[in-house]
């Protein structure tokens, strides 16, 4: 048994008659409910992982590096407040 990885590459046109039906189609044909957009990227792409919480960033497979570096640097900023006090 094989077990490949489907990739997909998303792009909704603007205009109001094709765009307003590309989403509802695209999300019926992946089997999805909503897309998220990256916030490092702004690209939309399907999350295969658990939603993210109100307020919490949000970012793509290919932005994880990104992701990282911000948590890194909460963390620090965290810990020089915690000193200072």
């Amino acid at each position: 048994m094989s077990v490949q990885k489907t990739e997909w590459e998303i792009e909704i046109a603007s205009d109001w008659l094709a765009g307003g039906l590309a989403y509802p189609l695209l999300l019926t044909v992946t089997g999805e409910n909503r897309l998220y957009a990256c916030d490092n990227c702004k690209i939309p792409y399907i999350r295969l992982t658990r939603a993210p919480r109100a307020g919490q960033e949000n970012f793509c497979e290919d932005c994880t590096d990104v992701a990282k570096l911000r948590a890194t640097q909460r963390y620090r900023e965290r810990l020089k407040t915690k000193r200072k006090k």
